[in-house]
């Protein structure tokens, strides 16, 4: 039988390795909120690429394939995963359900009630399976939004203020560009 060397001090003893685990091992919900902060710091500037003329409004959005594309590369290197589909919410609505996902089995969830235009869905010119898909479209984008604590043109990487400055100033040149082509057209 061999012998065992005995060490002065007990976590070296045989069979009493001693551990220590940190807050992320123990709390699930703790990684995802840690990994998420890191993914924050990461995330690349977000603008608006796509623009919209309706009558005489016009606005801009980031698309949802193009923010997941952006965003999911990020959050993959972080261990982190979305997921979204539907729910039910007591009352019956149609909800969105995203859930923000971490490896070590923490999730943040978020429900969002689709919203549907009762005006678009009286309309017998729309196509009532269009509205329902551009009203989840735009659940999703905004469900992610929300959950990764995001909002496009937001600036991630700190750029110098006044660079900051100059995106307002072309941001409002393209809103008056806008305004002006839809005047053109009518």
């Amino acid at each position: 039988m061999a012998m065992q060397k005995k060490y002065k001090h007990s976590a070296y003893q045989v069979g009493h390795t001693k551990q220590t685990k940190t807050m992320t091992e123990t709390n699930p919900d703790a990684a995802v909120a840690a990994a998420l902060q890191k993914a924050q710091a990461e995330f690349p500037t977000m603008g608006k690429t796509k623009q919209v003329g309706v009558g005489s409004f016009g606005y801009s959005y980031l698309p949802l394939e193009q923010m997941l594309s952006l965003v999911t590369p990020v959050l993959l290197k972080h261990d982190l995963c979305i997921s979204q589909g539907f729910g039910c919410s007591p009352t019956g609505e149609t909800l969105i359900v995203t859930r923000l996902i971490h490896k070590s089995g923490g999730m943040i969830k978020s429900e969002l009630p689709i919203f549907l235009s009762e005006r678009d869905m009286a309309n017998p010119k729309k196509n009532q399976t269009h509205n329902w898909g551009g009203a989840v479209t735009y659940q999703r984008r905004y469900s992610i939004k929300l959950i990764l604590g995001l909002e496009t043109d937001m600036d991630f990487n700190m750029e110098e203020e006044e660079k900051v400055q100059e995106k307002n100033i072309n941001k409002g040149e393209v809103i008056e560009t806008l305004r002006e082509q839809v005047k053109e057209i009518s």
